[in-house]
């Protein structure tokens, strides 16, 4: 891998990670556009901890409180259950999904549906729910919207604020608690890969990894107040239409 493409895929990750249009469809279309169809193990693990750090940066000032709140970190572990079962016993089905771009087409185009339907299909008032009064049942939903972002394509924060939405959760609670929940799923799938570190890092050097975690982590960050900025103001179908056009690009030059 060349230091370009490090930084390409770092930008990448940490744009996708955080705005609702998929980080893994995205990567997995770029690594084939670039001819780089596996990056390896360690590359993957180190961008995705660069946008965990993102989270923590974001939260910085409040991490303190967040560590302290048990009833919040309770409600993150119920969210990372229905993720955390389906990638335990569904591995090595869906590590195959991340081969085939016509699935991320396919994907993508989910995401955008659910993007358009949250938004048009849900209505935020004064009762609409803030961190205080999210329910474990809130959480468990929005955790299962994450757990279909296992899916190549499916976007983890889309379909998570969207299952936020359905919930009656603020927009900005709904993306908050979907940034925190991503820093659990990315250290446990980091944590999974440990042991195939040493083989998949073997011929890769450590100057593209270093690069791709500094600008996962800087585009991360970028990511998370742009996502803010734009829920504050205007509505997520403007990414559902940026998602159903890039799925109908994919799946056409797969047909094709």
């Amino acid at each position: 891998m060349q230091i370009w493409e490090a930084i390409l895929l770092g930008i990448i990750q940490g744009l996708t990670e955080f705005l609702p249009v998929s980080s893994s469809g995205h990567l997995v279309i770029f690594q084939d556009l670039l001819g780089v169809a596996q990056s390896g193990v360690t590359f993957e693990v180190a961008v995705h901890v660069g946008t965990a750090l993102a989270v923590a940066f974001y939260f910085r000032n409040h991490l303190w409180q967040i560590l302290k709140n048990l009833r919040l970190l309770s409600l993150l572990v119920v969210a990372s259950i229905p993720a955390a079962v389906l990638g335990i016993f569904a591995e090595d089905f869906l590590t195959g999904l991340f081969s085939q771009t016509l699935v991320v087409g396919v994907a993508l185009l989910f995401t955008g549906g659910i993007l358009w339907y949250a938004e048009k299909k849900t209505r935020q008032d004064a009762s609409s729910k803030n961190f205080p009064e999210l329910s474990y049942a809130d959480a468990f939903f929005i955790g299962f919207g994450q757990a279909l972002a296992i899916v190549p394509g499916i976007s983890r924060s889309g379909s998570t604020i969207s299952a936020g939405l359905f919930r009656d959760v603020r927009r900005e609670t709904a993306a908050e608690f979907s940034f925190l929940m991503s820093v659990p799923v990315i250290l446990g799938a980091a944590l999974l890969e440990l042991p195939n570190l040493e083989a998949a890092s073997a011929g890769l050097s450590l100057g593209p990894v270093v690069v791709g975690t500094v600008f996962s982590f800087l585009s991360g960050l970028f990511a998370i107040y742009f996502l803010l900025a734009v829920i504050r103001r205007y509505s997520l179908t403007y990414f559902s239409y940026y998602t159903w056009f890039l799925g109908a690009i994919v799946i056409l030059l797969n047909l094709l």
